[in-house]
């Protein structure tokens, strides 16, 4: 079976395709709906749609327990039903060219199936996802400290926000790993922006979030970025040359060096993969 789609937009699933994910979820059937997802994805629906009709669906199941219509048990095999399609779906990841994301929260929260989501769909748009898991702030620094081609950190909210604790955690992290975009986002994260939290960004969804630190974490130059341009509209490197003022050579080493960043094999193939993952639009 194909690898699931990391493209951003996608046919519209059919309405009884989306209930029956959602009811397996529901009731906790992981088989069903492991089996609805892939079905999903293989007409059309793409891993972030899919993940946005899980997220919704998870938010109802909490909605129904607050209203005594599911006991803790149904919702805490609805959740574990949710993560096992995660972790089915997942599998090996792709090529990671985009550099490292880490994705956490801080100590307390135990609401891990975000994390694991947004992991998911980090790889599929070729960044090395870390999840951390909840964390005190300084194993948090210390494991951001340690990954190669750090790119961002990403704080999740489930549980109401201390906004003095989360001001805290954001500005030891943008002292400690500078050079990382550092985000909070999550449910009990506020639209107000970032300022109120310190951070880079202030983010309420994955859709967001993708968006957001794939604009500030392209593994590209300026030059590799518009020869990839060319690339993108089928010019050969004399072509690209031209346009740019550049010798043929100078862009045969700059298309050798985008192959080896995007993980790709031809030039049809990193111009399939920047599309993917967001570096052309």
């Amino acid at each position: 079976m194909p690898p699931p789609s990391d493209d951003t937009a996608g046919a519209d699933p059919s309405p009884a395709a989306t209930a029956r994910f959602a009811d397996a979820l529901r009731a906790a059937d992981r088989v069903t709906a492991e089996s609805a997802a892939r079905q999903l994805l293989s007409t059309g629906t793409t891993l972030l749609e899919l993940y946005e009709l899980l997220t919704d669906t998870m938010q109802d199941v909490g909605r129904c327990w607050e209203r005594g219509e599911m006991s803790v048990a149904d919702e805490h095999q609805a959740t574990a039903a949710a993560a096992y399609v995660v972790d089915r779906l997942r599998g090996a990841p792709p090529p990671a060219g985009r550099g490292t994301v880490v994705l956490t929260s801080l100590e307390g929260e135990r609401h891990t199936l975000g994390l694991a989501v947004l992991a998911h769909l980090f790889e599929a748009a070729h960044f090395r996802a870390v999840d951390a898991g909840d964390l005190p702030i300084d194993e948090i620094v210390g494991l951001a400290n340690r990954q190669p081609s750090l790119r961002a950190v990403l704080v999740s909210a489930h549980l109401p926000v201390d906004l003095s604790r989360m001001r805290a955690a954001v500005r030891t992290l943008r002292q400690e790993v500078p050079d990382a975009t550092v985000v909070v986002g999550g449910p009990a994260v506020t639209s107000s922006g970032h300022h109120r939290y310190g951070a880079h960004g202030a983010l309420l969804t994955a859709r967001d979030a993708l968006a957001f630190v794939g604009t500030r974490s392209s593994p590209l130059t300026d030059r590799e970025q518009q020869v990839l341009a060319g690339l993108a509209e089928g010019l050969s490197n004399v072509e690209i040359a031209q346009r740019m003022g550049l010798a043929p050579s100078t862009v045969k080493d700059y298309v050798e060096s985008i192959l080896g960043k995007l993980g790709a094999s031809t030039r049809t193939g990193a111009v399939s993969m920047a599309f993917r993952s967001g570096l052309l639009r």
